[in-house]
């Protein structure tokens, strides 16, 4: 299961920042949706195994998970906005500089909120900004130069509005457990249908970053976690896991010798193959390692890329992952694995106060 999850991450470098030892990969959207059922898929599964019907100490879990890395990573990329200032006189991503100078005060306070906190980040994307309108709910579609720009432009991290997602997500998912699977298939079909709807009738972006239409895959991971506790499903061989392993090398590597109209079933296969990944690789501790570095690579690849090509001149997906994987290696040992052994105990005590009272 870590290594789909690494190779997720990988397929977004690749997307982003070019081929990685000559592999395009899997397109960045189709990665991203990927990640989105394996986290329905361990949200559901941690509610179940862990949590109940304690949604304060969830909410709290999930926070100190993602937000020190990406805390840390923030501040990296001012410390990177500062030397350039210090060295060029101005900062590297000059349109939010010049947008920031003719915006309102509530409007910068909003976007600044949302880059600290994580918590909007996804409907930034939702809004366009020019000096003589102000914000206006964006069409989706692709932006024009100059005026009017999409404030997802604005975000210090450009691929932070998937966490924005999460969070919307973990804020439902322990009511939508108490609700019981059938609800979440109702929804998660509500959702498919929205998300048809929106690309035959709206299309741009509309479907990627509008949290509605992105649900459906999130449900389906918790459906898929059902099917692993029901007694249909029959844990995998270490041959049939290492088959499955070696497909999902072949799908995330190979995606552009797939052909377009295969892409749909692909990326399912790739999700419903999850529940048999996670029991087949769930003792090997490895996998487990190299499934933690896939939150930082992601993170962290976008000022990577930033920082080879304005000081070195340097572009390519595999100088960037290989960087990238270096500073997630560092990020893991050094602020996720303290943090997660602390948010472990904390977490045990909140468990242990809620059942005493």
């Amino acid at each position: 299961m870590g290594l789909l999850r690494y190779l997720l991450a990988v397929a977004v470098v690749a997307y982003h920042c070019g081929p990685i030892v000559g592999l395009q990969m899997m397109s960045g959207q189709v990665a991203v949706e990927v990640f989105f059922a394996i986290s329905g898929f361990y949200m559901a599964m941690i509610l179940s195994a862990k949590y109940g019907s304690q949604a304060g100490a969830f909410y709290l879990n999930r926070f100190l998970r993602l937000y020190p890395t990406y805390l840390i990573v923030m501040l990296m990329v001012w410390a990177w906005f500062f030397v350039s200032w210090v060295a060029k006189g101005q900062m590297p991503p000059t349109s939010w500089v010049e947008a920031y100078s003719t915006m309102k005060f509530w409007q910068k306070a909003l976007i600044i909120f949302s880059n600290w906190s994580i918590i909007g980040s996804d409907a930034l994307s939702l809004l366009s900004y020019s000096p003589h309108t102000g914000f206006e709910f964006t069409d989706f579609q692709e932006a024009d130069p100059g005026w009017p720009q999409p404030v997802g432009y604005y975000r210090t991290i450009s691929q932070a509005w998937t966490l924005g997602m999460e969070f919307w997500f973990y804020l439902l998912v322990p009511w939508l457990m108490r609700g019981g699977y059938v609800v979440v298939a109702m929804l998660g079909l509500g959702s498919l249908v929205l998300r048809l709807w929106l690309a035959n009738h709206v299309g741009g972006y509309s479907t990627m970053l509008f949290f509605p239409a992105q649900f459906c895959w999130f449900a389906l991971g918790m459906l898929l976690y059902a099917v692993m506790k029901s007694r249909l499903f029959v844990p995998p061989t270490k041959r049939v896991t290492m088959a499955l392993l070696t497909l999902v090398v072949m799908i995330i590597a190979g995606w552009q010798l797939i052909p377009s109209k295969l892409h749909l079933p692909a990326e399912l296969l790739l999700v419903c193959i999850v529940p048999w990944l996670f029991v087949g690789t769930r003792d090997w501790r490895i996998m487990e390692a190299v499934g933690h570095w896939s939150y930082p690579v992601y993170l962290v690849h976008t000022l990577v890329a930033a920082v080879f090509s304005a000081v070195l001149k340097i572009h390519g997906g595999t100088i960037v992952i290989i960087t990238s994987s270096l500073l997630a290696w560092i990020l893991c040992n050094w602020v996720e694995g303290p943090v997660d052994r602390w948010r472990q105990s904390l977490l045990r005590r909140k468990l242990a106060s809620d059942v005493a009272h």
